[in-house]
């Protein structure tokens, strides 16, 4: 899950210090977002019983901007999701617990969770908190806590919009050991040009009131935007999302027109422009129905083809509900700068 580190005050983190006299505890299924940031976290259930994933992400998605954090009884990491898919960047082991997580429960639904405030997840000794880095920005943490203390040798992982803090704890004090600077928070977006851009290679004009079933070439990758489709149907019970989002959703054909092959993640490559005029950017937590992502690399949305290869998939995103697709972007190098990706208006 995302950290919050060496992002708190002497003393300890808020957890240690339970500003509830009786903490919430939030069962697999229900989010967790931190009032006022884009910092989110998600309790799932594991192997192992319960962990919590956390995330930078932008008001009204789940999607990774960046750095995530995910701990359970025995393990807790820190990964970085990049345009080249997801890379770990710390792995540690836990101290055994005292005790084991007990059997967990199912739930929906979001909780925002204000400063100071503690939350048990599902009862085990893994415990998420609310609280302030040394630079003032709010941050979420979780650690293992057997009780109101934190257990010797666990791993604290913090994140904040700004930043990503591994912690170890021993004797009540905490120790370093990852610290990586964050992009930013993402509530500030922009949107694309409604114009279809080029550096090298060829490029088709694309112009009209629509240019669904237009294709455009950039960097040795032809893709043709296939169909848009808004307020998509979730694949199955555990995708749906509030009554106050939906998933709208771009199927893209793409083809390797160069010599080399050409690998890319769609959700790196992928972006759409809603009708609110923001940006929006691909959601890998959940499915929608009858629209398959790309698998030719061997994962849900990776892409490798050979030259001459081409291979159709979709890309979804959760939007409010009352947000339609105005423009479709794909960047084939995942750069986002004028002249690196192409626009189709819709």
């Amino acid at each position: 899950m995302p950290g919050a580190g060496a992002a708190y005050a002497a003393g300890g983190l808020p957890c240690a210090r339970p500003a509830l006299p009786t903490p919430l505890v939030v069962e697999p299924g229900q989010d967790v977002r931190l009032a006022g940031t884009d910092v989110c976290a998600v309790v799932t259930r594991t192997n192992q019983g319960v962990a919590v994933y956390g995330e930078i992400a932008p008001a009204g998605t789940r999607q990774v901007r960046g750095y995530f954090f995910f701990a359970e009884d025995g393990e807790v990491a820190v990964g970085k999701a990049g345009a080249g898919g997801t890379e770990y960047l710390f792995v540690k082991s836990q101290p055994p617990l005292p005790h084991r997580s007990p059997a967990p429960g199912s739930s929906q639904g979001a909780i925002v969770l204000q400063l100071g405030e503690v939350l048990r997840v599902d009862g085990t000794a893994l415990v998420l908190a609310a609280g302030r880095n040394p630079g003032g920005e709010a941050s979420l943490a979780v650690v293992l806590m057997p009780g109101t203390s934190v257990l010797n040798g666990s791993y604290e992982a913090g994140i904040s919009e700004h930043e990503v803090v591994v912690l170890r704890w021993n004797s009540g004090k905490p120790t370093e050991v990852l610290v990586r600077a964050e992009p930013g928070s993402s509530t500030t977006t922009t949107s694309f040009p409604t114009t279809t851009t080029s550096t090298s290679t060829s490029s088709s004009s694309i112009a009209g009131p629509s240019d669904i079933g237009k294709s455009a070439t950039l960097d040795g990758v032809r893709v043709k935007l296939v169909a848009i489709a808004n307020g998509t149907e979730p694949a199955t019970v555990y995708d749906a999302v509030p009554s106050s989002e939906a998933f709208n959703t771009a199927t893209l054909e793409v083809t390797d027109a160069g010599k080399v092959t050409y690998d890319a993640t769609s959700n790196g490559s992928t972006a759409i422009v809603g009708s609110d005029g923001k940006t929006y950017w691909p959601d890998i937590d959940y499915a929608v129905a009858g629209c398959g992502d790309f698998s030719s690399g061997g994962g849900t949305s990776l892409i490798e083809l050979a030259p001459g290869q081409s291979e159709t998939g979709c890309v979804h995103f959760i939007v409010p509900a009352s947000v339609e697709v105005r423009a479709v972007a794909f960047s084939p190098e995942a750069v986002w700068q004028a002249g690196q990706y192409i626009v189709w208006k819709t």
